[in-house]
C-alpha cells in the first residue's frame, strides 16, 4: 500500500464501491472506477473456500485520503 497511516480490514468491505468513486472524481473529474487508484477484488469461492477480498492501492501522488473519509463500513481507516 501506498498511503501512509492507513488501515485496511478487508473483511469490512461491502465492495460498495464508494471509495473508487470518489478516488477516480478526484483524480480525473469523472465517476469511473477503473480510473481510481483504489482496486478492490471482491470476496468469492474456490474449491468450496472463501477467498477473501482484497484492497490494494496504487501509487496515490495527491495523498489525499479522501476514500477514508467515504468508506462508511470502516474498512478504510
Amino acid at each position: 500500500m501506498d498511503i501512509k497511516n492507513v488501515s485496511i480490514t478487508p473483511e469490512k468491505c461491502t465492495n460498495c464501491m464508494t471509495c473508487m468513486l470518489i478516488c477516480s472524481y478526484i483524480h480525473t473529474k469523472s465517476f469511473n472506477p477503473s480510473k481510481s487508484k483504489i482496486k478492490i477484488r471482491p470476496s468469492y469461492y474456490k474449491d468450496n473456500k472463501l477467498v477473501p477480498t482484497e484492497i490494494t492501492f496504487e501509487e496515490c501522488k495527491k495523498d489525499c485520503k479522501t476514500c477514508l473519509k467515504y468508506c462508511v463500513y470502516g474498512a478504510i481507516v
